[in-house]
C-alpha cells in the first residue's frame, strides 16, 4: 500500500519523465525480445541441421558444431578469398593452406549449381573426438526446407 502511494506521488510530480521512461523501456524490451526470439529460432534450426547431417551420413550420435545460415557469397569468400572484378573463368579455384593446395573447382561448381534462392547454407565441423579417432569432417551443407541438397567437404581425416 505504501509503495503504491509512493508511485502515485512520483507520477504526479514527474509525469513526462515517467512516461518517457516507460516508453523507452518498452522499446528496449521489444528490440531485445526480437533478438532473443531470432536467436532461439536460429539455435533450433541449427539443431535440425545437425540431425539432418547425422541422418545423411548414418551417424546417429555424432556431434557437429554448426554455423549459419550463411550467404553463398560469404561461403565463396571463405573458400577462395576475395576475387572481386575477375571474370568467372579466371577466378582461382585452388586454395592454398600452408604447403597444401586443395582444388575445389568442380565441387564448388556442383555445390553452387544445386543452390537455389531460399536455400540455407551452413558450415559444419565434427567434434574433437571424431577428429582424434580419424573420423572428422568439415565443410558446408546446403539445406532446402527439411532435407540436405548438397555437401561440400573441405576437410576430412
Amino acid at each position: 500500500m505504501i509503495a503504491w502511494t509512493h508511485l502515485k506521488a512520483i507520477w504526479k510530480k514527474n509525469r513526462i519523465i515517467v512516461t518517457f521512461a516507460v516508453i523507452a523501456l518498452t522499446a528496449l524490451l521489444a528490440c531485445s525480445y526480437r533478438q532473443i526470439v531470432e536467436e532461439l529460432l536460429s539455435v533450433k534450426r541449427r539443431t535440425e541441421v545437425r540431425k539432418m547431417l547425422n541422418a545423411h551420413w548414418l551417424e546417429p550420435r555424432r556431434a557437429y558444431r554448426i554455423r549459419g545460415p550463411l550467404p553463398i557469397a560469404q561461403v565463396e569468400e571463405e573458400l577462395f578469398g576475395k576475387q572481386e572484378g575477375l571474370p568467372e573463368e579466371e577466378k582461382m579455384r585452388v586454395v592454398t593452406r600452408g604447403l597444401q593446395s586443395i582444388y575445389f573447382g568442380q565441387a564448388w561448381d556442383k555445390f553452387s549449381g544445386d543452390y537455389r534462392d531460399g536455400d540455407e547454407v551452413y558450415f559444419f565441423t565434427s567434434d574433437r573426438c571424431s577428429w582424434a579417432r580419424l573420423h572428422g569432417k568439415q565443410g558446408y551443407v546446403a539445406v532446402r526446407k527439411d532435407r540436405i541438397i548438397t555437401c561440400l567437404i573441405t576437410k576430412m581425416n
